[in-house]
């Protein structure tokens, strides 16, 4: 008697990564021959079920899944890693008393791919402005923190004295 012995293995479609994220790519399966061993194109040692990994680089995973009669299925995805935007918000100052400071961040990237520019302080963590530029009369230090449309985070730091 002939048993038709059939894998099918999958991983997630692509995606896209902030650079230097952390990456879980699962890999789910269905067949009806038990045991299933995974290998994976970033290394022959990678041969789990799960590969986590930081994404530095645009990459393609690709898994092979095999069963116990040898058969085999794969499946590939592609990440494409993004890097984290970059703002400027200015040299540290000094602001002399009952005197204010207009101070504007800069964004060092495509501005087109911005989402959202926020001021806070860092010892409140108070939200200040959604703006590059910002009033400021208190000493301590604010944070410039901008996000893409993709969700990378980049911020800066300024220091009031």
């Amino acid at each position: 008697m002939e048993v038709d012995t059939f894998i099918y293995a999958f991983i997630p479609d692509d995606t896209n990564v902030c650079y230097n994220d952390p990456l879980s790519v699962f890999a789910g399966y269905i067949n009806n021959t038990g045991a299933v061993s995974f290998t994976w194109n970033t290394s022959a040692n990678d041969t789990l079920q799960t590969k986590s990994f930081n994404v530095v680089q645009d990459t393609t995973l690709v898994m092979i899944a095999s069963d116990t009669m040898g058969c085999t299925s794969k499946d590939s995805m592609h990440v494409n890693m993004h890097n984290l935007p970059v703002v400027d918000a200015g040299l540290d100052i000094r602001i002399c008393n009952y005197l204010t400071e207009v101070v504007e961040a800069q964004v060092v990237f495509d501005e087109s791919t911005m989402d959202t520019m926020v001021w806070y302080n860092q010892a409140t963590g108070q939200e200040l402005s959604y703006s590059p530029t910002i009033t400021l009369s208190d000493s301590g230090v604010y944070i410039c923190k901008i996000t893409d449309t993709i969700g990378c985070i980049g911020y800066d730091t300024m220091e009031v004295v």
